[in-house]
């Protein structure tokens, strides 16, 4: 009940600062939103924000924020676990963002449709009517990814709204690439553990992969037999106040090459196994669907 009063507080709030028609808690626009691909979901959200705008993304994600209110976001709604209706929450409804641009001289465009008249395609999925925006935050597989990869391989750059309503523009690059002209942490998370150290968070397990080796370090492993390849790792830096900050790895138990790693050589310490959880109870507090895949480990700081 605590969360439908502050998500009505926010919808008027927002009606405030929007045009009204954004801003819907019934009616035929809060029932398209409401209907996604899979039927059996009947989550049902407080307030919807039918964003046209980045401003109207914004606007949401600050108001969501400042009153503690449960949000997600919906393309084109066709998460099976329908995880983009957040019930009795805030959902940012992004279907009604569909402005697309063809550079057909540089051959880059955002969608198939709007790319065919040029007689260009694009790294879609299987489904005409999936949403670029969560099909590339999934990778994004499709009949075009076995001769140019994956959807997210494709996307050059974005405008993105952060967690604070922050509108910042990212590409392929890393901060340090970068430095001075990509923002902080580009490319990478930043968690807060509580006050007894903990944290989590969930991801895609990560594979093991080549390093370039066309150049001269390339020519150096092949010269001395070596592979290039990396074990699947998870890179993290941690540091508290008063303590020596630390960078480390996390690598995969399963993974092949962790004897070989073409880059370092792997510490027995920082070998972590992925165990496969069935348990819906379990999932259902990750916000997963079962079966997952779980990695504990311990980061330990010395003090300064």
């Amino acid at each position: 009940m605590k969360e439908e009063v502050s998500a009505l507080t926010v919808a008027r709030e927002l009606a405030d600062q929007l045009d009204p028609s954004v801003v819907v808690t019934s009616g035929s626009a809060y029932e398209d939103t409401h209907r996604i691909w899979n039927g059996a979901v009947t989550s049902r959200p407080a307030l919807v924000v039918r964003g046209r705008t980045q401003h109207d993304v914004q606007a949401a994600v600050r108001a969501a924020r400042r009153r503690d209110v449960p949000l997600s976001v919906r393309s084109g709604g066709h998460d099976w676990a329908g995880r983009s209706l957040r019930h009795h929450g805030l959902v940012i409804d992004l279907t009604g963002m569909r402005q697309v641009t063809v550079d057909a001289q540089t051959r880059v465009a955002d969608v198939i449709g709007a790319a065919a008249s040029h007689a260009l395609s694009a790294a879609t999925g299987t489904v005409g009517s999936v949403g670029m925006a969560g099909l590339i935050l999934g990778g994004g597989y499709g009949p075009l990814s076995g001769p140019f990869g994956l959807a997210l391989d494709n996307l050059l750059s974005a405008d993105l709204v952060l967690a604070d309503g922050r509108l910042i523009t990212v590409d392929e690059h890393h901060d340090v690439q970068q430095p001075g002209v990509q923002p902080e942490l580009n490319l990478r998370g930043l968690f807060t553990a509580d006050d007894e150290g903990r944290f989590w968070f969930r991801s895609v397990v990560p594979r093991h992969y080549p390093i370039p080796d066309d150049g001269p370090v390339g020519h150096l492993l092949h010269a001395t037999g070596r592979h290039p390849n990396r074990p699947a790792y998870i890179h993290f830096i941690g540091g508290c106040p008063g303590y020596q900050p630390v960078t480390t790895h996390v690598f995969l138990a399963s993974s092949p090459y962790l004897d070989s790693d073409a880059v370092f050589g792997v510490k027995a310490s920082l070998i972590r196994p992925v165990v496969e959880i069935d348990d819906a109870a379990r999932a259902k507090e990750y916000g997963v669907p079962t079966p997952f895949q779980l990695i504990e480990f311990d980061l330990v700081l010395t003090p300064a």
